[in-house]
């Protein structure tokens, strides 16, 4: 059923966009405002197996270089500069504009990403967090799922074992169902995940880790793309999701993500892209108070007047939403 669903829309979505309809929609719904695509990781897909990601950040790198011919030709692509210059004049965009933008920081926007973008000369942005830039650490989620993963290739305890260093989730849970364990996890409080996270680590610590694809920018790499033209911003300091911290947790983010980026890039920093994209009244109201003049949710929907400075939309891509030019152009239209 499923095979027979993704056919009809690839179907659909090709005729809506070679007879010229979807070219048509764009004008229309994107007239005098501006769509933010947010991209995470780019990269080949052999090297997709040995990612412990969510398939929903990632997109393959030949369909990363089609999605670029089709913004080039129907969008009017702008810096976040211009972008905040817009925003700054009454949310007024020329017609189509669309800002590209990353999350995370992680490698392969250097190795896959950054050459499609000079060879265009494609403005982008790109959020760090800072602690995880230049080090060897992971977010919890690739982690877990990574050393999750090995549970089949070892042999020195058995699964009941190990599932019981697993905190917060029904003790019978299938060590196999491994996206379920870490989405039930996310909901729990920090506490608990590091807890978790640590009796992983301590089950296993005389395995060492297999090879992966879960590593960050450095930065003098991070140097070499600013000076190819990419802007970096915050992605906060620790990527902790802000709504759940306090007041004072939450400025220490907001200011020493800020302070410490504009040390090490040299150039202003006064943008944001929330953690996880969750964001509420008074992390969008600190935000502000502490100086950044846009802050970015991974709400969908369109920039325009109406917007706030503080909570702007914007549409995720990864690569079943965009695995070609009509399904891609559709995905940034609302069409499916």
């Amino acid at each position: 059923m499923r095979i027979i669903r993704q056919t009809v829309k690839s179907l659909v979505a090709a005729l809506l966009y070679y007879s010229g309809i979807l070219s048509l929609v764009a004008k229309r719904r994107l007239c005098g405002k501006a769509v933010v695509l947010t991209y995470h990781r780019v990269m080949p897909s052999r090297q997709v197996p040995d990612c412990q990601s969510n398939p929903g950040i990632i997109v393959h790198s030949h369909n990363f270089a089609k999605q670029l011919e089709l913004l080039v030709e129907l969008f009017h692509i702008i810096s976040l500069k211009d972008f905040s210059k817009c925003m700054a004049n009454g949310g007024k965009f020329p017609d189509r504009s669309c800002l590209i933008t990353f999350d995370d920081g992680w490698i392969d926007n250097y190795e896959h990403a950054l050459p499609q973008l000079k060879e265009r000369h494609i403005p982008a942005t790109i959020f760090l967090p800072f602690n995880y830039i230049s080090s060897d650490l992971m977010f919890w989620q690739e982690e877990l799922r990574l050393r999750l993963g090995m549970l089949s290739d070892s042999e020195k305890k058995s699964d009941r074992d190990f599932t019981a260093c697993l905190t917060g989730i029904e003790s019978d849970i299938n060590p196999e169902d491994i996206g379920s364990y870490i989405s039930k996890l996310k909901n729990k409080d920090y506490g608990e995940i590091n807890k978790t996270l640590e009796n992983v680590r301590k089950f296993q610590e005389n395995i060492p880790l297999p090879p992966h694809y879960n590593r960050y920018l450095d930065w003098d790499q991070v140097s070499e793309m600013q000076n190819a033209g990419v802007n970096f911003q915050s992605h906060s300091i620790s990527h902790r999701i802000l709504p759940r911290l306090d007041t004072v947790s939450i400025e220490q983010e907001l200011i020493n993500s800020r302070r410490l980026l504009e040390t090490r890039l040299g150039s202003s920093v006064d943008a944001i892209a929330y953690p996880n994209g969750d964001s509420s009244r008074l992390v969008e109201s600190l935000t502000e108070k502490n100086g950044y003049r846009l802050g970015f949710t991974t709400q969908k929907g369109y920039v325009d007047k109406n917007t706030d400075a503080y909570a702007i939309p914007r549409i995720n891509i990864h690569n079943n939403s965009s695995y070609n030019k009509p399904i891609f152009l559709c995905t940034i239209l609302g069409i499916f």
